[in-house]
């Protein structure tokens, strides 16, 4: 179905011109197509090495080129070659050229952003898999928390185990997959960027913008499968909170993987450096250890735990304005927790860092861009 064929073999042009002319002219070389064999095959097993033979193949094709060259199609070739060498002179002129503006900053923003979501919307592992997994992991963790959330002092805990996994699932998940990214775009990044084609910052920013829808659908769907299911606080404001909160946790974690990404250049690398990093982070959460019993040495760490602002903001948003928590009945010898405030304490939270915690998240989130910013443009520089 070629209309016109290049033919190459051992680093020569054997052949270029239309598909008829090439069986010609390999005919007129002494070269017979079987009645059995189609004009693919016939070009391709001609000039293709054959085991055991490959000098004689060598040398067949030296020949072949050699013909070619004195042929007349080649010098027809070189005719339009010339021919078009000089349109394009005449049509691009110097002087036009350097009239020619180059495209704007907003346009490269677009094209970039624009590829970076077709290749997330036409690659299912990227995308549509984890969303259909965040659905799946939301309905199983539900149903393993329906009909426990209770204002009792059995109640408490599945409040809490719920609140940790709505911390965990946005973390864990959207953090190791986004070790990956720079290290597999990194090569296409180099290529284009000694073309002059765009800037570091904006393949940089729009890298992160295009993921920014699908975080946010990820965590949406998995918190309200979860939330409804285990029947959390069933208000507006208590929903819509879990949600923002949420949302603030899968794109911090996502962040941090970001800048892991950028600073090492294999996945396995980042991988290695992430997990104590994560560990550090999720003890200072508040459920595994009393925050006010921290060391003074370490106590700063919590600072950096997005783990503890997102587990904190959650049980302030589900326990805030909660009086009537029941007590264990003929066990007057076991702690109550008879309120919300007693439950926000018990964890040395305070109802009065909501929007500290939310701040503390977002600063956090633009805190890991700019320094996975800094190591992208470090690996830039270390680059022959």
């Amino acid at each position: 179905m070629f209309h016109n064929v290049i033919l190459v073999a051992e680093g020569t042009i054997v052949y270029n011109g239309s598909s008829n002319g090439a069986i010609e002219f390999f005919q007129t070389e002494g070269y017979t197509m079987g009645k059995l064999c189609t004009p693919g095959e016939f070009l391709v097993n001609t000039l293709a090495p054959t085991p055991g033979s490959e000098l004689s193949t060598q040398a067949a094709v030296k020949r072949l080129s050699l013909q070619f060259a004195l042929s007349e199609q080649a010098k027809t070739n070189d005719m339009v070659i010339k021919y078009e060498q000089q349109v394009a002179k005449v049509r691009y002129s110097n002087k036009c050229t350097n009239l020619r503006k180059p495209p704007l900053w907003i346009s490269k923003f677009y094209w970039l952003w624009f590829r970076s979501v077709l290749e997330i919307i036409r690659n299912p592992n990227i995308q549509w898999i984890k969303i259909f997994q965040k659905l799946i992991v939301g309905l199983m963790v539900g149903f393993c928390y329906l009909g426990t959330v209770e204002l009792t002092q059995n109640g408490l805990q599945s409040v809490q185990g719920v609140l940790f996994l709505l911390v965990t699932e946005n973390t864990f998940a959207p953090m190791y997959a986004a070790l990956s990214y720079f290290p597999v775009q990194f090569p296409m990044f180099i290529r284009e960027y000694k073309n002059a084609v765009y800037s570091p910052f904006l393949f940089y920013i729009t890298s992160i913008l295009s993921q920014f829808p699908g975080l946010v659908v990820e965590a949406v769907l998995f918190s309200t499968c979860v939330y409804w299911m285990a029947g959390l606080q069933l208000t507006a404001y208590a929903y819509l909170m879990t949600m923002l909160i949420s949302i603030l946790c899968i794109n911090v974690s996502a962040a941090c993987g970001t800048m892991f990404s950028a600073a090492f250049n294999t996945p396995s690398t980042a991988m290695a450096y992430l997990i104590p990093f994560d560990y550090v982070v999720m003890i200072t959460s508040g459920l595994f250890i009393k925050l006010s019993t921290l060391p003074e040495v370490i106590g700063w760490i919590k600072y950096l735990s997005w783990f503890m602002y997102s587990y904190e903001s959650l049980t302030i948003t589900q326990w805030g304005g909660i009086y009537n928590i029941s007590c264990i009945e003929n066990r007057p010898y076991l702690p109550c927790l008879e309120t919300g405030a007693d439950v926000i304490e018990k964890f040395s939270f305070s109802e009065d860092n909501l929007d500290l915690d939310i701040l503390a998240m977002l600063g956090l989130y633009f805190g890991f861009l700019a320094i996975g910013y800094i190591f992208f443009k470090f690996k830039i520089k270390k680059q022959p």
